[in-house]
């Protein structure tokens, strides 16, 4: 009786390689042997003959190396051996495997390719690729029945774990070409059906209730010691696998079979388990213990530190430029880890095309590009460009991603003295990039409406991008109605407690030269509708509008009778984004009136709670002459009743509470159009 598993192929480094076989008899075995032939250069040498020894702790378990070290043998030349047992009957029987003809098994004797960056394969030419990869045969590159592309397959089945050695079956499949590792980029990414014996539920791998399983294995010494990639995997790492895999069972086993429709990615990084410059070898294994077995693995479109990253572009873009300008200047910091190739600034001046392209210098991290027209950019000219930057591998980045900035050429206008417009007709009124005035669905009308999502940064300081609506009719500011109301939504990304991204509204005084803030910067998190929408990554909707009411003057950087600028600013760093902002009904300096928000902003009583025998009333900037002011207490006693008379400015108006008893009243404002507002006021004398 023979058991013997034979070897497939050896590696040309090697000095010998071992062959095992279990050999028994009913009589006795006498002696068991191993003849060996080695054809190098496709010149077969003479038979050789090794006996082979009893494995110690066995009784029937014979081992023996073949040697063929130091013989030159190359990829291609190979090693045939058969395997003699002679029994000790009086007439020695003899028997040979393998048996039949040729009667020897074949050994291909393989060498590792010369190292390499990078490694892709999609195996469509299914005999060239066959010569980057040697291992067990049952492994092979082949058009299997079913797909439409060559493919790395197993065996379909393969066959459960049985007979020698241990039960156990490890097949393996070996890139010839080792993978000098990169610092960045060090990925193996293939596309893979894994129709593979499930493990018990919640096994770790690898353990015996993980049963089979496949893996990827990388050696820096050769493929003498190898180190798994990441963990081994079975059926159960993706759904639709392990779907496929119980949908036909008999027994243990399974004849489910695979098919394209099942193909899934898998990324692996060679930095997990190796460092950067290590030289590493590849395989490709599947263990199979005895049990059950099923359809197997297929592995396609492998690709090794081929990088599809494509580069990063810094750039602060611009939204217009101020006439008469001579020179539009274009800045940027391209950068990529595997090199950059090209870089172009594609340029339209009035319709008519300026393409240009840099040259690539090394050690150069910032460059500039220079457009130029004859005489000068003038007011109502329009210039337009994109920026387009590939590496080695030819992969692009285009900023912006789709179609160009555009920049007009312009003037400031005459300064007004109001600005009212509700965005439902044409507006030319605006400039700025990533701004559109639209109507998204969930919206009644059209409003102001960023890309959703708002792209993120790609700024030249810490890839932070300014995203800019800026009103080219500078505002006179009222010394009665300094202030811009107008409805909203920003769903913009925060962190904790703290803005990560922001929207602010700021001013400027010098033509746009320095720019102050108007209102504290504020994101989703500043109001609770805004933050319950983005937290679930949610899409702004037209019942999710707050009002935001901004006094001009508050910051003390302006005051009446300034020529002010007005944009709207959101900054959007590198990383994580929402959906983005709207803007609906906008009032710089118009008539403030029914509008609650801005009434309850308007009207204010101090101090609250009051704490001695007086408090005040402060109305600002109504249009509003008169009022009504009511004050009760909670059970409805009215205290105060009387007339109010409203300046343009603001009024301002003592109470007494010295008679109050220490709680909580209201105090209602009634106006002549008809708007009320209503405060909360609390007393507490101790």
């Amino acid at each position: 009786f023979f058991s013997h598993v034979p070897i497939a192929l050896v590696k040309a480094s090697d000095p010998s390689f071992e062959i095992e076989a279990v050999v028994s008899d009913n009589i006795a075995v006498a002696n068991v042997f191993v003849d060996y032939k080695i054809t190098k250069s496709g010149v077969t040498g003479s038979l050789l003959t090794l006996p082979m020894n009893i494995v110690a702790g066995t009784d029937s378990t014979y081992s023996q190396f073949i040697p063929y070290g130091g013989l030159g043998l190359s990829n291609g030349d190979k090693i045939e051996y058969r395997i003699r047992a002679i029994d000790q009957a009086n007439t020695p029987n003899t028997k040979s495997i393998p048996t039949g003809s040729p009667g020897f098994y074949n050994v291909n004797v393989v060498s590792l390719s010369p190292t390499q960056d990078s490694y892709a394969n999609n195996f469509d030419n299914t005999i060239t690729a066959s010569q980057d990869f040697f291992g067990s045969p049952e492994f092979s590159i082949r058009l299997e029945t079913g797909f439409a592309n060559g493919a790395i397959h197993t065996n379909h089945p393969y066959p459960e774990g049985q007979g020698f050695p241990n039960n156990r079956f490890e097949w393996v499949y070996q890139l010839r070409v080792p993978i000098r590792v990169k610092e960045t980029d060090a990925t193996i990414k293939f596309d893979e059906i894994v129709l593979i014996e499930p493990g018990e539920p919640g096994a770790a791998f690898p353990s015996q209730d993980f049963y089979d399983y496949v893996v990827v294995d990388g050696s820096k010494d050769g493929g003498v010691t190898w180190t798994t990639v990441a963990n081994g995997y079975d059926s159960r790492d993706y759904s639709p696998w392990l779907t496929r895999y119980n949908s036909a069972t008999s027994g243990n086993n399974s004849s489910a079979i695979g098919d394209p429709t099942l193909f899934r990615s898998r990324t692996l990084n060679l930095q997990d388990k190796f460092d950067t410059d290590d030289e590493v070898v590849i395989r490709f294994r599947l263990f199979s213990d005895p049990g059950a077995a099923g359809w197997g693995w297929a592995i396609d479109n492998l690709k090794i530190q081929i990088d599809e990253t494509p580069p990063a572009v810094l750039h602060n873009h611009l939204d217009y430029v101020v006439a008469p300008v001579s020179v539009i200047s274009i800045t940027l910091q391209p950068s990529d880890a595997s090199g950059l190739d090209k870089i172009f600034v594609d340029a339209k001046f009035n319709g008519a095309e300026q393409d240009k392209e840099i040259i690539v210098e090394e050690n150069i991290s910032e460059y500039t590009q220079n457009f130029t027209t004859t005489g000068a950019f003038e007011a109502g000219d329009l210039f337009e460009y994109r920026i387009r930057v590939t590496d080695v591998f030819g992969n692009e980045t285009q900023l912006p991603a789709t179609g160009f900035f555009r920049v007009p050429i312009i003037n400031f206008g005459t300064p007004v003295t109001q600005y009212i417009t509700d965005f439902n007709s044409p507006n030319t009124d605006f400039v700025g990039n990533y701004f559109s005035i639209t109507q998204p669905s969930g919206f009644t009308n059209s409003s102001i409406q960023t890309l959703h999502p708002y792209p993120n940064g790609f700024g030249l300081t810490n890839s932070t991008s300014s995203y800019t609506l800026t009103l080219v009719k500078p505002i006179t500011i009222s010394a009665t109605n300094a202030y811009i109301n107008f409805s909203e939504i920003a769903l913009i990304e925060y962190s904790g407690g703290n803005n990560k991204d922001f929207v602010v509204a700021e001013g400027s005084k010098d033509n746009g030269v320095t720019w102050l803030e108007l209102t504290e910067p504020y994101s989703a998190r500043s109001q609770a509708a805004w933050k319950s929408v983005l937290d679930i990554g949610g899409s702004g909707t037209a019942n999710i509008f707050r009002n935001r009411l901004i006094d001009l003057i508050a910051s003390g950087d302006f005051e009446a009778g300034d020529n002010v600028l007005i944009r709207f600013r959101i900054s959007a760093d590198g990383t994580g984004n929402g959906w983005g902002w709207a803007m609906d009904n906008l009032s710089i300096q118009g008539p403030i009136t029914g509008v609650k928000e801005a009434l309850d902003l308007l009207v204010t009583v101090y101090p609250n709670p009051v704490n001695g025998d007086v408090f005040t009333l402060e109305v600002k900037g109504l249009t509003a002459r008169s009022g009504q002011l009511q004050i009760t207490n909670l059970q409805g006693q009215q205290l105060i009743n009387e007339s109010l008379k409203l300046a343009e400015s603001t009024t301002r108006k003592e109470f007494s509470t010295s008679t109050w008893a220490d709680g909580i009243y209201v105090v209602r404002l009634s106006l002549e159009d008809g708007s009320t507002v209503t405060k909360k006021l609390m007393k507490a004398s101790h």
